[in-house]
């Protein structure tokens, strides 16, 4: 564990898991809404994000967020 309101290696590591761990719904839900959206065929129109996966991406961004910070914040305090 880092010391408090630092970061090191382990923590960006553990950092980027979750990321890649909380990507997975956000890529799953845009997949989605692309099956959902083709009617005859596809269009480019088809892979634009509708308001559902806009408002998913912003989860995943204030999700991350709250993780480094969450990260940044804990930790030992040394003297």
């Amino acid at each position: 564990m880092s010391e408090k309101y630092t970061l090191n290696g382990v923590d960006f590591k553990k950092i980027l898991n979750n990321a890649l761990v909380f990507l997975a719904p956000l890529i799953l839900i845009y997949l989605g809404s692309v099956i959902s959206n083709m009617n005859d065929g596809f269009s480019l129109a088809d892979f634009v994000p509708d308001n559902i996966v806009i408002g998913a991406m912003v989860l995943y961004v204030l999700n991350t967020m709250t993780d480094i910070l969450k990260k940044y914040s804990q930790g030992v305090v040394v003297k």
